[in-house]
């Protein structure tokens, strides 16, 4: 019942048989105005990492590259703290995703690298550590 009335809505539309509906659909348009022109930018101060200038990436790799940046983030701030003499306390990189209001469709939007560091401690503090703590009663 449910093929009949689709061959029904496929002879109504002028389409002769499934090969000729499939033709027409597969000839659509892959991409939407606004996917097309979806550029990805980095918001940070970091100089040196990619897509300092708008850049046009495709929806099937945008995932693959905005996940790339935000690991070029991780790297340079575990650079830095070493640098610096600091120790990583903790790193979370966060990929946003949208749905492009044109055509439905989801996409990576954009990703956010965190990094919280600490001054690292020498022996002395290691040793101290509990001696001072808050009693409640």
């Amino acid at each position: 019942m449910i093929t009949n009335n689709f061959a029904n809505t496929l002879n109504k539309n002028n389409y002769n048989n499934y090969s000729n509906y499939n033709q027409k659909v597969n000839n659509k348009k892959e991409e939407c105005h606004t996917c097309e022109n979806r550029r990805y930018k980095d918001g940070s101060d970091d100089p040196s990492v990619s897509f300092k200038t708008a850049t046009k990436i495709s929806p099937g790799t945008a995932s693959q590259a905005v996940r790339s940046h935000e690991q070029e983030h991780v790297s340079h701030e575990k650079s830095k703290a070493n640098k610096e003499g600091r120790e990583i306390i903790s790193q979370t990189v966060t990929i946003k995703t949208s749905t492009c209001p044109e055509c439905g469709k989801a996409y990576v939007s954009g990703g956010e690298t965190k990094t919280v560091t600490r001054n690292k401690t020498n022996l002395d503090d290691e040793a101290r550590r509990g001696q001072f703590i808050d009693k409640y009663i």
